[in-house]
């Protein structure tokens, strides 16, 4: 069989994994989510080509131009949230005897929806274990593990069971050169990589565990260093970035990972994310030793810790950003925006600029919480009105949801008074991107803020 693994169409859009919004900075973020995929499908035996529509100014003509030319038995589509109305029209346009199969958070989450949309398959858990299932029972989605069809309403997810098995991404169908984010160098291919799936905690806005579960299931240290190893060697990628919620989740699986990286001698850079604790300098020492270059903590709203169950603490918080700073590993704050009826815009955007201010991140992201569907905020948020996808976007000019305040307008004041209040700080930002992020940023400012 020939499977076509298709991008959104929006180049704007950024959806990977469980990642899903429209990029301020014009990231570019390669689909390595597909090529996992794909991989899987080419260890069976069948043909997969990926078809990434954002990197051609007519994305309708190009799709239908490989269609013509691949002639796929079926389709392949993180089908998320953000790019849900993209991803019904490509799913439309699609003739119907090709197969049409989603996977991701937005694909599980609303199964009538979906199937209603011309959906005939949706991948439960793993993608890569639900698609092996419907390969191996050809197609007959009844038999499936992990797979459901408009007949067959199964909800339990298939989750591939031993990770270090999980054939490596086939970055071999994709340019990596075309891919760009703020941080990684101009002129430098970087990828994406999953050390683990799925996330213990319960914070209320997170996409990580609807998709991969509540266990952290984890790669061996040798089983990740070897897919670095083999990108480095086999693709010149010296920059990588780890999607993993909870990159420290234990502190000696950080240090035999790095341990290993010093041991293998990779002249590398790597960036995380990072929950605030566990932390310590010893850590962040051999990280930065290790190729380190880059973490992003989740610092959400600090007056909120309890209710976003977020399960840290404010001190903890800023203990993790003076630690960092001290090794001389960059940090950056992705700060969050939640309906809230104590404060009015002015003090909102001041009591954010306030934490930042304390934090002294080398940058930060401000985003509006959403409530996607699958977390708890989305069950608190149901109104039962027809949603509109387009607005299920933490950069999008407009809301799922009403608020007391216009949440919008308060982070486009936090980054308006950032900019003015830390020339110093945005300078030093500016200098550390590469150009096609920078003149990005820029666009964005100006339609949003002139």
């Amino acid at each position: 069989m020939k499977f076509l693994l298709v991008t959104s169409t929006e180049r704007e859009i950024v959806k990977v994994w469980v990642c899903q919004e429209t990029s301020p900075a014009g990231s570019l973020l390669p689909p390595v989510d597909l090529a996992s995929v794909a991989a899987t499908i080419k260890s069976k035996g069948h043909q997969a080509q990926i078809l990434d529509l954002r990197l051609y100014d007519d994305p309708w003509q190009e799709y239908h131009k490989e269609y013509e030319r691949f002639r796929p038995d079926a389709i392949i589509l993180n089908l998320t949230t953000t790019s849900a109305t993209h991803d019904y029209q490509l799913i439309a346009s699609t003739p119907g005897h090709v197969k049409k199969i989603c996977f991701g958070t937005h694909a599980q989450e609303m199964v009538d929806y979906n199937f209603n949309k011309g959906v005939d398959f949706i991948l439960l858990g793993d993608p890569e274990a639900a698609i092996a299932s419907l390969i191996d029972c050809n197609m007959d989605g009844s038999r499936c593990l992990g797979v459901m069809t408009p007949k067959n309403n199964q909800t339990t997810p298939n989750y591939w069971e031993n990770l270090d098995t999980l054939p490596k991404p086939a970055l071999d169908l994709l340019d990596m050169t075309k891919y760009h984010a703020p941080y990684i160098k101009s002129g430098h291919s970087f990828t994406l990589l999953l050390g683990g799936r799925g996330c213990p905690y319960l914070c209320t806005y997170c996409l990580y565990p609807v998709l991969f579960g509540n266990k952290y299931r984890l790669r061996s240290v040798n089983n990740i260093a070897d897919e670095i190893e083999e990108d480095y060697q086999k693709y010149d990628i010296k920059e990588f970035l780890f999607l993993d919620a909870t990159f420290n989740s234990s502190s000696q699986r950080v240090h035999e990972f790095c341990e290993e990286l010093l041991k293998r001698d990779l002249k590398i850079n790597w960036a995380c994310n990072m929950r605030v604790t566990p932390v310590s300098i010893h850590m962040l020492e051999l990280m930065k030793r290790a190729g380190c270059s880059r973490i992003f903590f989740g610092v959400e709203d600090q007056d909120l810790l309890d209710e976003t169950k977020k399960a840290t603490t404010s001190h903890a918080t800023t203990k993790a950003f003076k630690m960092a700073r001290k090794v001389g590993i960059a940090t950056v704050a992705f700060t969050m925006l939640f309906p809230r009826d104590d404060l009015n815009e002015s003090q909102y955007s001041k009591r954010v600029l306030s934490i930042l201010n304390d934090l002294k991140a080398d940058a930060f992201q401000c985003n509006v919480a959403i409530p996607f569907p699958g977390t708890a905020m989305y069950e608190k948020q149901q109104n039962g009105v027809e949603p509109i996808w387009s607005q299920y976007d933490p950069h999008g000019e407009s809301l799922p949801y009403k608020s007391n305040i216009d949440l919008v307008r308060v982070k486009k004041k936090v980054y308006r008074s950032f900019l003015i209040s830390s020339p110093f700080l945005v300078l030093k930002a500016i200098l550390g991107m590469n150009f096609k992020s920078f003149c990005q940023i820029v666009k964005t400012f100006i339609k949003q803020n002139v």
